[in-house]
């Protein structure tokens, strides 16, 4: 990461100046970064490959980050390119967008580094920080991956990328002093300390720092918004495409997984002690390629300290920090299942892009991406899923129901439920946002508009780094990375007096449910329309894995090896109309909840009684296809 100023901009001693390099003087030593040209945008400082912790290697493995020596200040540093990522799962070409920097594949165990991005602008004084979370599952993140300079210079701000432990060097745990897990979630914190001591080095502000990051990094974020330790490592965050919530992101029992890496890897041991010391002496890459084999990913814990409670419940009771905040999400957040029926060559995909779904194919999906979500295979809870998605959404088709129905339970529903609970404390204020912009280079099937992640190309500027890219699409980039940029300068990411046009981004309340809605046209602020998705997934689901009515008759037994490592290792979880029930516009009490509950299952017991033996045949008795899933 190349990261300096020029000195008679910063008016900082700390910071020194060539034509073609800056070196800045920080605590992991003296910093030589490159001084680069960005496309049009002008010049950014890069300083790369910085360490902001010790090495976690032998004894240090599977332990929390250690801070650098002391006398590390003393070193005089090359931070003209990347250093290696932490280790984690191969990453497939066909699923990683073209505008992503994948130019190296080098991992090591020495990879807690960090990258920072400074722009040369004029007057700028001390710029804020973001500090970018990557991840796409808890297996994978790769701070190299996403180029800072474009969200520096069209944001004006300084834009710092993370490496962190992953997979089972970041989150294998016995919940003991051994291996207490979530260390990767303690990397982001050491990265973060870093940043609030080495950032007016480079102009940039300690005070106003943004912790940033998608899917698994949005829900690392989450979790540091509900941490109840108090030390304030950053004031704002934004929040893309993902929530941690329930057994899809945490592991309540996590020694299963770790005792079943044991046996793999010949380190079955009587106690716990002498079982972590063996796997810390294991080769890292046969740690690796073991932990692909033993059918779970490796996840964040309740550890007692960093993590008392899931996030939501923190936010719900008030527990959280006292941070400004932007959720946002995309259009089709559904087309995390379509990468990973693509992932698995499942016949379902060549279906979904012809549209010949039928509801069996509907009903067998959800039932199998319900049990990657919940990690069981509830039989009552299927039924009115499938009841909520094939009647509420009649009008449509079954292939947007499907797409409805992933994202929703994926990251939709969540995220409006955090924006609800959040501006309900009113800690601090809160902005969401939806991208609706099909890119004109997407790969995608043409009948989902902006995908998973299409937003991060465009608040990033990434999409800048494509030739021939329309003149609205990079104004589209634009809005976006300034209106963040502002948000992280003070809390409001409304765009005033631009040359192109202005922004005026509402907050959102329960009452208003604003919502900015990006498009190649004038962003507009809209209701949110998830009101009812939001209401099922954390009113009506709870109740019924909580009251199951029905006793479970069947779950899918995957017997297909590759769909039944889904969770960890597809792109989903590891890289992982007219209503008869309108729930739109009201906050349902649970009395409202439990009432809509037994209207659904009351009318699905009046249409069994009715139908008599073939309905009851078809929704009751075990029924072959869920023993096998060998159509995917």
């Amino acid at each position: 990461m190349r990261f300096a100023l020029v000195l008679s901009l910063l008016g900082a001693a700390s910071v020194l100046a060539t034509a073609s390099h800056r070196s800045v003087q920080t605590s992991s030593g003296l910093l030589n970064g490159v001084r680069s040209k960005v496309s049009h945008l002008g010049y950014v400082h890069r300083f790369l490959g910085v360490p902001y912790a010790q090495a976690p290697v032998g004894q240090l493995r599977f332990a929390p980050p250690v801070a650098l020596e002391e006398n590390a200040a003393s070193r005089h540093l090359d931070s003209s390119q990347h250093g290696p990522s932490c280790y984690q799962p191969p990453h497939l070409k066909q699923l990683i967008s073209d505008l992503l920097d994948t130019a190296s594949t080098e991992m090591s165990e020495d990879c807690l580094t960090l990258n920072v991005y400074v722009p040369e602008v004029d007057d700028a004084g001390r710029l804020p920080v973001i500090v970018w979370l990557p991840g796409e599952g808890f297996d994978y993140a790769m701070s190299r991956h996403f180029d800072g300079s474009y969200m520096a210079l069209q944001g004006r701000v300084i834009v710092v990328t993370v490496n962190y432990r992953v997979s089972a060097f970041g989150f294998l745990s016995t919940l003991t002093p051994d291996a207490p897990g979530n260390v990767g979630l303690l990397d982001q914190r050491m990265a973060l300390k870093w940043v609030k001591k080495n950032a007016a080095h480079f102009g940039g502000n300690p005070e106003k720092v943004t912790l940033m990051g998608r899917f698994s990094g949005s829900m690392s974020a989450s979790i540091h918004i509900a941490s109840p330790i108090k030390e304030r490592l950053f004031e704002r965050a934004v929040l893309q495409s993902g929530i941690a919530v329930g057994d899809y992101v945490f592991d309540f029992s996590p020694l299963n997984a770790t005792r079943k890496l044991s046996e793999i890897v010949g380190c079955q041991k009587d106690s716990i002690t002498d079982m972590v010391s063996c796997l810390k002496n294991v080769r890292a890459s046969e740690l690796l390629s073991s932990s692909l084999r033993i059918g779970q990913s490796f996840r964040p814990v309740l550890d007692g300290s960093l993590i008392v409670e899931e996030p939501m419940e923190a936010v719900k009771k008030g527990r959280h920090q006292a941070v400004d905040v932007v959720i946002g999400t995309n259009q089709h957040e559904g087309s995390l299942c379509l990468l990973t029926l693509q992932y698995l060559k499942s016949n379902y995909y060549d279906r979904l892009l012809k549209d010949k779904l039928t509801t069996d194919d509907l009903e067998e999906m959800i039932r199998f991406h319900l049990q990657d979500f919940t990690k069981t295979g509830e039989d009552t809870l299927a039924r009115v899923v499938l009841h909520e998605y094939r009647y509420q959404h009649v009008k449509d088709g079954l292939r947007s129901q499907y797409l409805q129905f992933c994202g929703d339970m994926y990251v939709s529903s969540h995220a409006e439920q955090m924006a609800r609970l959040l501006s309900q404390h009113k800690k601090g204020s809160v902005y969401v946002y939806q991208f609706a912009h099909r890119p004109s280079f997407s790969t995608q099937p043409s009948f989902v508009g902006a995908v998973h992640g299409d937003d991060v190309l465009f608040a990033l500027g990434l999409v800048l780094k494509q030739q021939n890219i329309s003149k609205q699409e990079a104004l589209l980039s634009k809005k976006m990375a300034l209106s963040l940029g502002n948000f992280a300068l003070d809390s409001d990411p409304s765009v005033v007096d631009d040359l192109d046009w202005d922004l005026d981004w509402p907050e959102y309340n329960r009452e208003s449910q604003h919502v900015m809605h990006f498009t190649t046209g004038r962003p507009m602020a809209r209701h949110s329309k998830l009101d009812r998705a939001t209401s099922f997934w954390h009113e009506i689901v709870p109740l019924v894995e909580l009251n199951g009515i029905v006793p479970a008759l069947h779950q899918p037994a995957i017997a297909d090896h590759s769909m039944a490592l889904t969770s960890s290792k597809s792109f989903v979880s590891a890289s992982r109309s007219a209503s008869t029930v309108n729930l739109e516009h009201q906050t349902p009490s649970a009395g409202q909840s439990a009432t809509y509950l037994i209207v659904a299952m009351a009318v699905c017991n009046i249409v069994l009684l009715v139908v008599a033996a073939v309905s009851v045949t078809k929704l009751c008795r075990p029924d072959s296809r869920y023993h096998t899933l060998q159509k995917f």
